[in-house]
Order: structure tokens, then C-alpha cells, then sequence
């Protein structure tokens, strides 16, 4: 009931502003436009670099929307609000975690038409192997953006800081979810690593943020 109540906190928050979702959006969209438009004479190009254009996408409106959401928790100090309930802090960071995955897993899943559109992919002959990347790398990349987010609060260059500390962390994440896009997309064998290298990455990450998250 604890966890339900501080996910819908957030998801409320979200649904009545719209800020961190819409900017996200709008900003993966406007990614995958502009390399659809810059190679799109190129069709095998435009294979090529879908996988990684999608990824970057993802990458810089997600560091985009945790910078958003960490705003609200800084509006009348609402932070120390939170942190003075008697609950376990884990508890707290297993919700921002469930609301950055649920904000990030939407856009992706509105990008999907843009990637068959921009990118001259279809999809769904393949869509259940994509889902699943998506959500391995997703909750890897909500983990290590709940665990930076929680650490910058009250930092003033929150927006500088945070990719240039959540990147290079981020870099096994992003090769392992490039490698099995791009087998996906190009329709060759899929190898199974990446997939064990995501689940690996999501286990040591979201337990790191269980453990550390009170202390941050």
C-alpha cells in the first residue's frame, strides 16, 4: 500500500503537469527525425544507424526527464518531506524507479511508429524480442537515473552532472542494447550474451540502489 501510494504521488504529479513526459517525447522524436532526414537517400545507412540513433535518443531524454522529475521533489523542499515519513527508504526508491521505467517505456513505445517510419523497419515481425530488449535496458537505465537523481538534489549543476556521471556507467547498458537492435532490425541471429550481459547490469544496479539509496 506504501509503494502504491508513493508511485501514484508521482504518477499524479506527472499526469497533471505533463512536463517530464512531453519534453521526452518531443525530444526523442525530433532525434529520430532529424538522422531519419540526414540519411534517408541512403537506405542501407539507414539501417545502419538506427539502432544507435534510437539508443541516443532514448539515452538523452531519459537523463532529460530525470532532471525533470527531480524538480518537482525540490519545490518547497517536498524531498525532506518524503524522507521524514517513517518508511524505508527503499520503498522510496523502488517507487521513483517504477516511475522513471513507466515514463521512459512510454516514449519508447511512441517511438516504435517513428522507427518504422523514419527508419523503413518493420517492427512487428520482430516484436517481441524488441519489447524485451527494451525492458531489460529500460530498467537498467531507470536504476542508474533513480540512483544519480537521488545523489544531485540539491546540487546546482544537477543538469550537467548527471550525464556526465551516468554516462560512462551507462556504456555497457547501451552496447548490449545497440548489438541486439541491430540483429533485430537487420533480421540476423540474435546473440543471447547481450541479453544476459542487460539482466546482469539490472540486477547489480537496482540492487546497488536498494542498498545505497538511504544514503544517498
Amino acid at each position: 500500500m506504501i509503494l502504491w501510494a508513493l508511485i501514484r504521488k508521482d504518477l499524479l504529479i506527472e499526469w497533471k503537469n505533463k512536463d517530464a513526459i512531453l519534453a521526452m517525447a518531443a525530444f526523442t522524436s525530433l532525434i529520430l527525425l532529424l538522422f531519419g532526414i540526414a540519411v534517408e537517400s541512403i537506405p542501407k545507412l539507414l539501417l545502419d544507424i538506427a539502432p544507435g540513433a534510437v539508443w541516443i535518443s532514448y539515452l538523452f531524454a531519459a537523463v532529460l526527464g530525470f532532471n525533470r522529475l527531480a524538480l518537482a521533489e525540490r519545490d518547497n523542499n517536498a524531498i525532506y518531506t518524503l524522507l521524514i515519513a517513517p518508511i524505508d527508504r527503499s520503498l522510496i526508491f523502488l517507487s521513483k524507479f517504477i516511475v522513471n521505467f513507466i515514463l521512459i517505456f512510454i516514449v519508447e513505445l511512441i517511438s516504435l511508429p517513428l522507427i518504422m517510419l523514419f527508419f523503413n523497419i518493420d517492427i512487428f515481425n520482430h516484436i517481441f524480442p524488441l519489447l524485451l530488449v527494451y525492458i531489460l535496458a529500460t530498467i537498467g537505465l531507470s536504476a542508474i537515473g533513480t540512483i544519480f537523481s537521488a545523489m544531485l538534489t540539491n546540487i546546482r549543476m544537477k543538469d550537467v552532472l548527471m550525464p556526465l556521471l551516468s554516462f560512462p556507467l551507462l556504456v555497457p547498458l547501451l552496447i548490449a542494447a545497440i548489438s541486439l537492435c541491430r540483429s533485430i532490425f537487420t533480421g540476423t541471429e540474435i546473440n543471447v550474451y547481450w541479453y544476459k550481459m542487460l539482466l546482469s547490469y539490472d540486477i547489480i544496479f537496482l540492487t546497488a540502489g536498494f542498498l545505497l539509496y538511504e544514503y544517498l
